[in-house]
């Protein structure tokens, strides 16, 4: 797991959080930090912030999912709109996370994503048929990403 948000108190209690069920192999709290720490980690996890100092979240979800296929992205934001949602997905986020949130709520999301699913919190005031409609395009673009990478 690597966290990445810019909020240093946020970020070590999230880290503590996991801590409890997943090894934790770092914090990034700056948008430069994040990419050498995905290459040198590797995590299978990654809780991406979007809000980022000097870099923006979604830009480094299309560098991480494109460089690292296999490592999953969880973003967890301030921003809670369709547009932000839609944007993450297309970055390859596979799970969507709405601040403020819970303890409870953001390690069941992040374990959602850890065992392979595609968790999107309800807090982003998307009706039930909607996070069912976005789920299907997630693993839509995933198996397509996986022909196109198989042939």
């Amino acid at each position: 797991m690597l966290v990445v948000e810019d909020d240093s108190t946020l970020a070590e209690l999230l880290a503590r959080l996991l801590e409890l069920k997943f090894d934790v192999v770092g914090i990034a709290s700056r948008g430069n930090d994040v990419l050498p720490m995905v290459r040198r980690h590797r995590p299978d996890v990654i809780t991406m912030d979007l809000g980022l100092t000097d870099a923006d979240g979604t830009d480094l979800t299309t560098i991480i999912t494109r460089e690292h296929p296999s490592s999953r992205v969880v973003m967890a934001t301030a921003r809670s709109g369709r547009r932000d949602l839609m944007r993450g997905l297309a970055a390859g986020a596979v799970g969507f996370l709405t601040k403020p949130f819970s303890g409870d709520e953001f390690l069941a999301t992040v374990e959602e994503a850890a065992r392979g699913g595609f968790p999107i919190a309800a807090q982003t005031h998307l009706s039930a048929e909607e996070i069912i409609e976005t789920q299907e395009l997630i693993v839509e673009k995933i198996n397509l990403r996986n022909a196109i990478e198989n042939r």
